[in-house]
């Protein structure tokens, strides 16, 4: 496993049970086992050193693509493990350099100047009117609507 993350989970996770399979079928048990074991399985290296850097979001991109698997339990138990544990944890100093140096760099990633900003809205909204035929009415506004028989127009 990769050594930072086995070493942020040997510190955050002290209560409950956590398993986790590394890249090489290696498993670690972390907390003090009580409760429900929960077991997760993570598919690759870059997987692991990803969990590491920047495991808020991480967690749900690889678990939504398939390379954090959860193998015993449900990804609730397995959040609920975490947050748990994530609540009662005073982080080391070193680790809210990183989360500082994180707010630094927010803001550079999300830097979306007029050119990126026409060329985002054209790929999301300039699309075939077929598509918007589907859910606008015949003015081209939304609505919400709730049908109580099938067959009832948006009208």
């Amino acid at each position: 496993m990769f050594r930072p993350l086995r070493y942020i989970l040997d510190r955050l996770i002290t209560t409950g049970h956590l398993n986790l399979i590394d890249a090489e079928c290696r498993n670690y048990g972390f907390g003090d086992f009580s409760g429900p074991p929960v077991t997760a399985r993570i598919t690759d290296k870059w997987t692991e050193i990803r969990l590491a850097l920047n495991p808020s979001l991480a967690i749900g991109e690889a678990y939504m693509d398939g390379r954090l698997i959860i193998e015993q339990g449900t990804i609730y138990d397995f959040l609920e493990v975490i947050l748990k544990n994530l609540a009662a944890m005073r982080w080391p100093r070193w680790f809210q350099l990183i989360d500082d140096a994180r707010s630094l760099v927010r803001p550079l990633q999300s830097y979306n100047p007029t050119r990126r900003a026409k060329r985002n809205v054209a790929c999301h909204y300039d699309l075939d009117s077929s598509l918007y035929d589907l859910f606008l009415d015949a003015d081209r506004q939304y609505s919400c609507a709730y049908f109580e028989a099938d067959g009832t127009s948006l009208e």
